[in-house]
């Protein structure tokens, strides 16, 4: 079958969207920076507030990620705090 010139332009034009989807998805596992000047006290409200939603909505985080929030929860400085709950929750 040949093809017509407008399905030529479709087919073009669905493998660039393809090759621009998968260069921004590679470009952004790229490293993440990491957070250092945060205060832990309202970092670990919001981040009860994102398990909170997530539970209502019926998708909660994994237990091992929130026994790794629970743990940053106990954090003995701020840094340390943002660390752990950045490290729990980035992919």
């Amino acid at each position: 079958m040949k093809f017509l010139p407008f399905k030529r332009r479709r087919l073009g034009l669905t493998l660039l969207v393809a090759a621009l989807a998968a260069s921004f998805l590679t470009s952004t596992q790229a490293a993440l920076p990491q957070a250092a000047k945060v205060e832990a006290q309202p970092l670990i409200s919001q981040v009860q507030r994102l398990q909170e939603a997530l539970d209502y909505l019926g998708a909660p985080l994994p237990e091992e990620t929130r026994q790794a929030l629970a743990n940053a929860a106990k954090g003995t400085s701020d840094a340390q705090a943002a660390s752990l709950v950045q490290a729990a929750l980035d992919p």
